[in-house]
């Protein structure tokens, strides 16, 4: 039987009559007993029966279960008990309410809190909060973390947001550092709604506090002396403890470090080159594993590139450790220069050194056929790649990246040192 074609108007009519009490009484469920031994044995009998239907829907039986756990429970405080009778076509109008909601887009497990409690509401939700529904991320923060009043909790959010937003717009405003940023707001409404202004005014001025602290060489958060964006980050991702999350954060990079130096490590390939771990924390701090695995299989793949005879890295094959620093050093260069829009200014110089490199005494002359080399050095070396590439000539470009291409601060790179030197 299909139940999509099953008439359910009396059950219809009974969801919408319990779920306005609760509404009307103004308070979600805090707790829910437990299903009946006799209502928990149909429901799974029912489901069971309705195994295909709920497969097409989407739909898992403990989807069902516990949306009629907590739709019962809402019965049960109402003082209006259930029979297997109406449970029957309860489970069938809730499940079309659910497949509804998900459409094949959401979780359907998580959105059973705020189907239980509203019915088939995310399509009019996401239609009625453009400025909301437009980032899936929020808009589902909203749908999971306030399935009882969604709406109510939308608009809010929605007037919040646009007040911000026309705040910031102001030049002589606290807010005009976030100017052109509505889904930094957007993020603080959904995240901070009980008072979005003032956690971005505090966001602000512990941004500076501890921009300023990191200035400071013997400070602990030298170590982020060099990327003040990060700081911002952490504080807006850790707003009332966000300096112990900077610190934990430095301690992740060095236990890394550390660890890579066991030949054994899954990084051990990276124990001479600490800047990698600070790139993959600084970068990639969602999951720095992910990023340092890519990493390594990057560098790799380019050391087996270069026994190939034909390869732009055939020149240094018989120097892998050389090549490997190349390597990461591209790896921890690209993203910032990307980011400041400065490759294509690096390709163009790349393309004009392989071309001056074809010419007869060109000093460079010995790379015509390696063309690569000289967008990688503009990489690793964006102000001056004709020193790096010097450097290569004379052989002085050894596994110590000299520290005109090194991307670490000096505390930074500071603080890898002494544990490097402390046989860590």
């Amino acid at each position: 039987m299909d139940i999509l074609e099953i008439d359910s108007f009396d059950a219809k009519a009974f969801v919408e009559s319990v779920r306005e009490t609760q509404r009307a009484n103004g308070k979600a469920l805090f707790y829910c007993h437990p299903l009946s031994a006799d209502a928990l044995s149909f429901i799974s009998d029912s489901t069971t029966e309705m195994k295909e239907e709920l497969l097409r829907l989407g739909i898992t039986q403990n989807d069902i279960i516990r949306m009629m756990t907590l739709f019962e429970e809402m019965c049960r405080l109402q003082k209006r008990p259930l029979t297997n009778d109406m449970r029957y076509f309860l489970i069938r109008h809730l499940a079309q309410e659910l497949s509804q909601n998900h459409k094949g887009i959401y979780n359907p497990g998580m959105l059973v809190s705020i189907t239980a409690y509203n019915g088939a509401i995310v399509e009019s939700l996401t239609e009625s909060f453009p400025l909301i529904s437009s980032s899936r991320r929020d808009f589902w923060q909203v749908l999971t973390r306030h399935p009882f009043r969604p709406r109510e909790f939308l608009e809010k959010a929605t007037s919040n947001l646009i007040a911000l937003i026309e705040e910031s717009k102001t030049p002589d405003s606290k807010l005009a550092v976030f100017a052109n940023r509505p889904k930094f707001f957007r993020s603080i409404v959904i995240r901070h709604s009980k008072d979005p202004r003032d956690t971005v005014l505090h966001i602000i001025e512990t941004t500076k506090r501890l921009v300023a602290e990191s200035q400071n060489k013997n400070s602990e958060l030298a170590f982020f002396a060099d990327a003040p964006g990060f700081i911002g980050y952490a504080v807006i991702n850790n707003v009332s403890n966000s300096r112990e999350s900077l610190l934990k954060h430095k301690r992740t990079a060095i236990k890394l470090y550390e660890d890579s130096k066991n030949q054994d490590h899954e990084f051990a390939l990276f124990s001479d080159a600490p800047e990698i771990f600070y790139y993959a924390i600084i970068h990639h701090n969602s999951d720095p594993l992910k990023f340092l695995r890519r990493s390594k299989e990057r560098v790799l793949a380019t050391i087996d590139e270069s026994k190939d005879p034909h390869s732009s890295f055939a020149f240094l094959a018989d120097k892998p450790k050389i090549l490997k620093r190349f390597a990461v050093s591209f790896i921890c260069n690209y993203h910032r220069l990307e980011r400041d829009n400065l490759i294509d200014g690096i390709e163009e110089t790349a393309e004009v050194l392989a071309e001056e490199s074809k010419r007869p005494g060109n000093e460079f002359c010995s790379f015509a056929n390696a063309p690569l080399i000289f967008r990688i050095a503009g990489i690793i070396c964006p102000d001056d790649p004709r020193k790096l590439l010097r450097e290569v000539l004379r052989g002085d470009y050894d596994e110590q990246i000299p520290n005109c291409v090194r991307p670490l601060s000096e505390p930074a790179a500071a603080v890898f040192a002494h544990r490097n030197n402390n046989g860590s």
